[in-house]
């Protein structure tokens, strides 16, 4: 699981060169956003990829002290059990968060849990960046 969360966080600068222009995130405007703004147009934009590259349901989910994101139908946690898609997801996003905050890092922590049969992965990022 180290190995899949260090991989997700250098993942990103790489995913951001491809897909960063068709999603506008390199674009004067995403730039000029207001950071809330930028925040949750990058969260958005990367759960409509990841959706459409990973073919699974992702859920977002914001309290006041955290963001979830919730993986269901993850073929590669239903087949042998192991988290590597939510922890490769959790260096994703925690190298996200530090490239939209200039530098900040955010802590995250992953649980399973199984659902109706279904085999539920979550990311926890809060939103107190660690000093």
């Amino acid at each position: 699981q180290g190995v899949a969360h260090r991989a997700g966080r250098a993942s990103f600068h790489h995913w951001l060169r491809q897909f960063g222009e068709p999603l506008q995130l390199d674009h004067l405007e995403f730039r000029l956003m207001p950071a809330d703004r930028r925040l949750r147009f990058g969260f958005e934009a990367l759960a409509k990829t990841l959706q459409l590259q990973w073919g699974m349901a992702i859920e977002q989910i914001e309290d006041e002290h955290t963001w979830r994101w919730q993986l269901t139908d993850c073929a590669a946690c239903s087949k042998n059990g192991q988290a590597a898609c939510c922890s490769y997801l959790a260096g994703l996003l925690q190298e996200y968060l530090c490239w939209i905050s200039g530098g900040k890092f955010f802590p995250a922590d992953e649980t399973q849990r199984s659902e109706c049969g279904r085999r539920v992965c979550e990311v926890i990022l809060r939103k107190q960046p660690l000093d």
